[in-house]
């Protein structure tokens, strides 16, 4: 959405307990752009939040809503975004821009540049590093597929602090 999209707050009654006992529950929404909206309806989301004590019973909600018409609403899961709202794009998206930024950073610039981008190579490593322990570590691959780890509890704990000291050592000698 817009940064100058506008917020409303309605009531709502989607709680049975806090209905019962009196306590007000707020929708706060923002109205969905018209090209989302189809014969059914409007796709509004929302958050319910039911905050309060009556008779010794205190409750505080606070839950993902959704409606059709902006009237009704039902708690479930949040709906997934829509392809044409601007959200940045997706991580793989991400981190191919990052990766092509500073190949052409590596290639492009001049000798500096090449230096600051090697120097950071460090964190990539380490990142990798992280990965492949976390698929052979005992919350793998192995265990999804019923076998056993390749490397089992404290063992991994202990690659991934030896190679970060290693990789930090690197990061120190080669920082510009």
């Amino acid at each position: 959405m817009t940064a100058t999209a506008r917020k409303i707050k309605a009531t709502a009654s989607v709680f049975e307990l806090p209905q019962r006992l009196g306590i007000l529950q707020y929708v706060e929404y923002e109205p969905p752009p018209r090209e989302w909206c189809s014969k059914e309806g409007c796709p509004y989301e929302g958050v319910l939040t039911a905050e309060g004590c009556k008779r010794g019973i205190c409750v505080r909600y606070r839950v993902w809503v959704h409606s059709r018409d902006g009237r009704r609403w039902e708690a479930r899961e949040r709906w997934r975004r829509r392809d044409d709202e601007d959200v940045g794009g997706c991580i793989r998206q991400q981190a191919a821009e990052t990766v092509i930024a500073l190949i052409a950073y590596a290639l492009i610039g001049g000798p500096e540049e090449r230096k600051a981008v090697r120097s950071g190579a460090w964190f990539v490593a380490l990142a990798f590093l992280i990965f492949l322990i976390d698929v052979i570590g005992p919350y793998g691959l192995s265990s999804v597929y019923g076998g056993g780890p390749l490397l089992p509890f404290p063992y991994d704990l202990a690659t991934v602090a030896a190679g970060a000291v290693i990789l930090y050592v690197v990061a120190v000698l080669t920082a510009p």
